[in-house]
């Protein structure tokens, strides 16, 4: 075996782990290059570069790792391709955590410093057998991005050079390097590899097929089948991301024959190349919520492709000013006072101050730039840095520290308990434990107590950030002993204390070693420095997370508050419009008068009662929509928005207002709807991180979906709103305040009339638990002094939308005690152009629920009827009904034609023409309904039944099928403007002699006549007798009946009886009949516009239709 060194290019400083990966130490140790003895053998070639003697790193998942692919068309030459590097991919490297490219042209970037090279295959010609590797600042803000590189283009023959090659860019040095081998009989470019915890990140480009095109990707699916049985079988667990130029659309890799079943493909939905292909996607065996892939621009023929959170954008650096300001308190034992081993007695802390006080990173102005947008801006990290301590010792001019040579933690403890609240550090630099190492004192017992004084610190010093530093290395190899066994604690420690949502760094000093010790356990100038440096990446981690609070950062006396949501964040159904936001504002006021009492200021007066005037001072609710009664009426709450239509809105809005605390009820709607559910609770992360990198230092109070009757939608919102938490502790643990609002106490007894929005208890409900959630995160001292506004605040950039006291509270639909409200029964919302019916398909006198599309399409659902309290859920059948090419949706009717109880589809025309599809019982489930085309006779009809001139019906007259004659065969009825219906009673398939056979109407007649108020006619079985009913839909949604008493199979006789249902308020032309519990009475069926179907069970007692009620 070959050992090799990687050395960091001189004077670049060190990396830290990335953000989303937790502490995991960066392996800067000794590699090895070692042939994988892998039992697959298209993989035996496969060789790696692996880490050695490093403790076991954390994972670095997908979900919480930013990613882009991109084919950079690279040039031959360094100098186009050199362009390419210095512009759009340092764009890239600074806003995701791994790059992967293709097409990278001949080298490392040009202005890349060489670091050695790793060799997997000696044997190949070239450049070929081994990973180049270099560290490169593109950006000018000395942040160094490691590259790899990898030479897949023969060149001639040459393997040297090209254009055709692949890299990797990434801020972390990854713990191992991979190459696969192409697995394809015919050759291919091998894949390159780079592992961060248990996941594998995989560049590579498939083939990209002969002249014609012929084979391209024909490699592209054995490729993720050997890099999944290399990560899951061979390496034993591990997970694979894989960023390519597939050289093939997503669905023709997902079909391809080697391609995993478990292998997801998460795609950006859009052509990546110029041609209009979708040839650049990631594939992966990680779950993620989708939803969050997105093309970006690219520097050639090909778009790039990645997956968010991007770095500067949910991570954002804070805005340079006079008043920022960052205070550090250094912590320790002896090698935090720095007097042994340098002349000065500075320690470490001299090249530490200096190196955050000359620390510039440069600003990206957009993610997507466009030409004419401003340049990026290099800009000083802090304006001021301060050192604040008790103790002071060096030469240096600001040697204030907490240092205590020969001090244990617990002696540390006790000495910061008087000294550390008054300094108010923003940061605290901590290294504690090698006194208890070199008195071997409870070394088994050091990690919890440094815990507690961990503790300590963040309960003495509200909002600061803890860099807990593992120890130095010892001469003595007892005292090494020890604290290698101390050091092994730590990563688990912090990773527990980053979960509950404290901000605690872990710095590790594994470059300092022995050779860097003045006298066997203190560092010499060497050693300091190291320290120096590593800190210095501790405090940028730091800044990554938005973790430092600066300046005037403290905790809040006011609160700028958002109320950001859909509907209920409107208020709907609230009697008063405020919905929440009135409790809320309550309990946010009295927190903030807390706030300024602690601090030595006055409270405010208290907020009024929700539904009156709020006169708090100190809560300011903004917003671009005014909506309640209550004196601050400003909101973001968009009725109808589902999660991404929202975060559009709020773009805007947290952008100029900078709300320091935000309320937030998203994802209603795209729960009613059944909207891309799987990906609801990634949209639902993305808009925390989007208003998080929009109002830097925000906290986001996030609540879930209150229950809901329908019991389809209820279903929904309780798994989406158990998602929530774990959503929340990922969030926080990358550095974002988030806090979850606990609504799940709600029951159905909260909703107000319609089947949705809460009624006034239930907003209470829900704007304590703002309230709670706001006391817990303040307890973390996470609600901060608000940024400024924007300076345009003021002329309301996001427009200003006055909606007056909100909506009325709505009634509920009252029909009279004969009609049984059964709420919502179908929720799924289609086109405003289909048309809707209900029809018994499988005959148990049960409806089902029909839609028909524009183009007579129709889809049904299966109705289970009345289940309890509740209503079976509608569950879709199957039916392969082909309408005619150019067929309307609203010429469509259904109907039992022929008598056996099954329906038949009617395409219906204004002369009369009747194209009849009925049921055919010999074709398999799901293609029988409206299959068999009655074709030769035609069911058309005539001015005298099946004989005489066409019809010429005005469009304005009603074209309807009813069964008025009993007979159990429905009828053709004509609905004039006025009521006046004629009936052409249906006798069916007649026969006469051997052959001929047509479809018989008898002659028209006229069944009723005009009334003065026509409104809408109907005509359906209210009393159960097998007979349509006539029934005449009031203005005011109400119904009064005419019972038909004509004889069987004649008809034509009505009964007034009068009114049967009273004035509900329910839009007449939205109210159907049709029996939907099978109890052979019809019931009357509000369907909407969308498709929303009310149901209202019909109880009219028999005895009912004996007499008249006015």
């Amino acid at each position: 075996m070959r050992f090799l060194r990687k050395h960091a290019r001189k004077g670049a400083r060190g990396t830290s782990p990335p953000p989303s990966a937790g502490p995991r130490p960066v392996r800067r140790a000794l590699r090895r290059l070692r042939v994988a003895a892998l039992a697959l053998t298209a993989l035996a070639g496969t060789l790696t570069a692996v880490g050695q003697n490093a403790p076991a790193a954390h994972a670095a998942r997908l979900d919480q790792t930013s990613v882009i692919t991109n084919n950079m068309e690279g040039s031959n030459v360094r100098a186009p391709i050199g362009a390419k590097w210095t512009n759009r991919i340092a764009w890239y490297a600074s806003r995701a955590d791994v790059v992967m490219l293709q097409e990278a042209g001949p080298g490392l970037p040009p202005s890349a410093a060489r670091a050695p090279n790793i060799v997997w295959d000696a044997t190949r010609p070239g450049q070929a057998g081994y990973v180049q590797h270099g560290t490169w600042q593109p950006l000018g803000d000395r942040i160094d991005y490691h590259v790899y590189f990898l030479q897949t283009d023969t060149a001639g023959g040459t393997h040297i050079g090209g254009r055709v090659n692949s890299a990797i860019v990434t801020r972390w040095e990854p713990d191992e390097v991979a190459v696969l081998r192409n697995p394809h009989p015919g050759g291919g470019r091998p894949a390159l590899g780079l592992l961060f915890g248990d996941t594998w990140y995989f560049t590579f480009h498939a083939y990209p097929g002969d002249q014609q095109g012929n084979g391209a990707g024909r490699d592209a699916a054995m490729m993720v089948r050997d890099i999944a049985a290399w990560a899951s079988n061979v390496r034993g667990g591990e997970h694979y991301v894989i960023g390519a130029d597939f050289n093939m659309e997503p669905e023709n890799l997902r079909a391809a024959a080697d391609m995993p079943a478990t292998a997801r493909i998460y795609r950006s939905g859009q052509a990546t190349h110029w041609q209009g292909l979708e040839l650049d996607y990631f594939v992966s065996d990680l779950p993620r919520a989708p939803g969050r892939v997105e093309a970006l621009p690219g520097p050639g023929d090909h778009l790039g492709v990645g997956i968010g959170p991007w770095t500067r954008t949910s991570r954002p650096p804070p805005q340079p000013s006079p008043s920022q300001h960052v205070s550090v308190t250094p912590v320790g034992d002896g090698p935090t006072w720095g007097g042994i081993g340098v002349d000065h007695g500075n320690g470490f802390r001299h090249g530490f101050l200096h190196a955050i006080g000359d620390y510039q990173v440069r600003e990206p102005r957009s993610l997507r730039p466009r030409p004419g947008d401003p340049p990026d801006r290099l800009m000083r990290l802090f304006t001021s840095v301060d050192f604040a301590g008790t103790q002071r010792s060096g030469t240096m001019t600001d040697p204030d520290h907490e240092g205590y040579p020969d001090h244990e933690i617990d002696q540390i403890a006790d000495k910061l308990r008087a000294s550390l609240p008054p300094l108010n550090p923003n940061v605290v630099t901590l290294m504690a434990g090698t006194t208890d190492m070199k008195n071997n004192t409870d070394v088994a017992g050091a990690p919890a107590r440094l815990r507690r004084l961990i503790d300590q610190i963040l309960e003495d010093v509200p909002g600061v950030t803890v860099l807990v530093a593992t120890l130095i290395p010892a001469a003595d190899p007892a005292v090494q002993a020890r604290i290698n066994a101390f050091n092994e604690q730590l990563p688990a420690l912090v990773n527990q204390m980053q979960e509950e949502g404290k901000h605690v760094e872990l710095v590790w000093m594994r470059h300092v070693t022995t050779a860097d010790l003045s006298d066997g356990l203190h560092p010499n100038q060497a050693g300091y420095q190291k320290m120096a440096e590593a800190f210095t990446d501790g405090v940028i981690g730091a800044w990554l997370h938005n973790w430092l609070s600066t300046g005037s950062d403290t905790v809040a006396q006011t609160i700028r508050a958002m109320a950001l949501g859909s509907s209920t964040t409107y208020g709907e159904g609230s009697s008063h419009g405020n919905g929440y936001r009135a409790v809320a504002d309550k309990g946010f006021s009295d927190l903030a008068n807390r706030n300024a009492e602690q601090a030595g200021g006055s409270g405010g007066p208290p907020a009024a009662v929700m539904g009156a005037d709020d006169t708090s001072p100190r809560v300011d609710w903004v917003g671009s929509l005014l909506v309640g009664r209550m004196a601050d009426r400003e909101t973001e709450g968009w009725r109808g928005f589902r999660i991404n239509e929202i975060a559009g809105k709020a773009k805007c809005a947290v952008t100029t207002y900078q709300p320091n605390l935000i309320t937030l009820l998203a994802g209603g709607n795209d729960v009613i709807q059944n909207y891309q559910m799987d990906g609801a609770i990634g949209r639902l992360e993305a808009l925390i991180e989007q208003v998080s990198a929009d109002a830097p230092g925000v906290t986001v109070l996030v609540a879930g979906i209150q229950p809901l009757r329908n019991p389809d939608e209820d279903a929904r919102g309780k798994a989406f709103t158990a998602q929530i938490p774990a959503m929340v502790n990922r969030l926080v643990a990358r550095g974002l305040r988030v806090e979850y609002a606990d609504t799940t106490g709600m029951g159905l007894s909260d909703l107000g009339p319609d089947p949705i929005h809460p009624n006034d208890q239930g907003y209470e409900k829900i704007g304590n638990a703002f309230v709670r959630a706001a006391e817990q995160a303040n307890g973390k001292s996470w609600i901060r002094t608000a940024n400024p506004q924007a300076p345009n605040a003021g002329s309301h950039p996001c427009g200003i939308k006055d909606e007056g006291p909100g909506l009325p509270v709505p009634t509920p639909f009252n029909l009279g005690p004969n009609w049984q409200d059964r709420g919502v029964i179908q929720s799924q919302q289609f086109p405003s152009s289909s048309r809707f019916w209900m029809v018994d398909i499988n005959k148990d006198r049960k409806a089902e629920f029909v839609a028909v599309d524009k183009d007579q399409k129709f889809r049904f659902w299966w109705n289970g009827g009345p289940s309890g309290a509740n209503w079976v859920p509608f569950v879709e059948g199957q039916n392969s009904y082909t309408p005619a090419p150019g067929a309307v949706g609203n010429m469509l009717r259904f109907g039992d034609m022929d008598g056996d109880g099954f329906p038949d589809c009617m395409v219906v025309h204004l002369d009369g023409r009747v194209n009849l599809f009925t049921w055919n019982a010999d074709n398999p489930s799901g293609s029988r309904m409206c299959k068999q085309e009655v074709g030769v006779p035609p069911a058309d009809v005539r001015s005298r039944g099946d004989e005489g001139d066409r019809l010429v019906i005005n469009p304005s007259t009603k074209i309807r099928f009813a069964d008025v004659t009993g007979g159990g065969r429905t009828d053709y009825l004509l609905i004039q403007p006025d009521g006046t219906t004629t009936a052409w009673y249906n006798q069916g398939l007649q026969f006469q002699g051997p052959t001929m056979r047509y479809w018989k109407w008898d002659l028209p007649k006229r069944i009723s006549g005009p009334l003065v108020l026509p409104r809408e006619i109907r005509y359906a079985d209210i009393n159960g007798d097998r007979r349509a009913d006539r029934i005449l839909i009031t203005a005011k949604g109400g119904a009064r009946a005419w019972i038909n008493e004509g004889a069987t199979g004649a008809g034509g006789t009505y009964r007034d009886i009068g009114r049967i249902a009273d004035d509900s308020g329910l839009p007449p032309k939205d109210i159907q009949f049709a029996d939907l519990d099978g109890d052979g009475k019809d019931d009357l069926v509000r369907i909407g516009w969308t498709g929303v179907t009310r149901a209202f069970l019909n109880k009219l007692p028999a005895n009912y239709f004996d007499t008249f009620h006015p």
